[in-house]
């Protein structure tokens, strides 16, 4: 999701037992069903189940996942149970509430996958905006002109239309409306999410210095897209592979990139400079 600019979820946090005790205090801690109507502010932290939480994106890079997946163990390695809450608190997952209810989650879909899959059942969220109240079809136009979705599959096709993978708007906003093949494919919980290698590429790319981090919705799917007809990655290859990552280094550099308008564009003057 990239899709907000939210604390980095690798930045290696350390706990005091006074600033602990102060962000529990801002806590709001929900059993059982969730009470749409008593969620806080943005500002406020609810602890909810991961499995009540809907993505807005069909796709992860699963070898981002499994990165944060190490991060999540690290936490959970040091035996002491608030440094993974502190960590939990301090990257809160922001949500949309849709028609119904439903929480639809607007970014931090690697950091909830990796969680999932390490066994975590609750995180802590952020309530964004409410748009409970919007028939369905106004809530997800609503959603689109936000950028809050990214209506393309693992492929990198666009739903609901005729356009070739790789070759993309770098821009949502083709769309007036989300397509309905997306609406129908969009996955119910994490577990269900697709991997796509070259959303991993593009984070890799990011990590190694190939472009900077920049605020723009789904930078790095955009990233994605622009490799996926440049650079091949073989079904027995890692998107880390060296050759692979060699010739997206150059893509990420090159003038084409510059001209495709690509968030965090450094061209082939500056220094890579990968991020610590």
């Amino acid at each position: 999701m990239e899709k907000a600019e939210t604390p980095d979820v690798e930045k290696d946090v350390e706990e005091t037992e006074s600033d602990f005790k102060e962000r529990e205090e801002d806590v709001i801690h929900f059993s059982g069903a969730v009470d749409i109507s008593s969620l806080g502010n943005a500002d406020e932290l609810i602890k909810l189940p991961l499995s009540s939480l809907h993505p807005t994106q069909l796709a992860v890079g699963r070898q981002q996942v499994n990165a944060k997946r190490e991060i999540v163990q690290r936490k959970m390695k040091k035996k002491k149970p608030k440094k993974l809450e502190k960590f939990l608190k301090e990257h809160p997952i922001p949500v949309v509430v849709g028609p119904g209810g439903v929480l639809y989650m607007i970014d931090h879909h690697h950091l909830g996958s990796a969680l999932v899959a390490e066994g975590i059942e609750e995180t802590y969220i952020a309530k964004i905006l409410d748009l409970s109240s919007f028939p369905t079809d106004v809530f997800w136009a609503e959603m689109m002109s936000r950028h809050y979705i990214w209506p393309y599959d693992e492929q990198g096709r666009k739903l609901g239309g005729t356009g070739v993978p790789g070759l993309i708007a770098l821009a949502v906003t083709t769309f007036t409306h989300p397509p309905a093949e997306f609406i129908e494919r969009l996955p119910s919980s994490l577990t269900d999410m697709k991997d796509d290698p070259y959303r991993s590429l593009a984070g890799l790319v990011r990590k190694a210095g190939g472009y900077e981090k920049k605020w723009a919705p789904f930078a790095e799917f955009k990233w994605a897209n622009y490799f996926r007809t440049r650079v091949s990655i073989a079904a027995d290859q890692s998107p880390d592979h060296p050759d692979v990552m060699s010739l997206a280094m150059v893509h990420a550099r090159g003038a084409e990139a510059g001209q495709a308008g690509l968030p965090g564009y450094l061209g082939s003057a500056h220094e890579a400079h990968p991020e610590k």
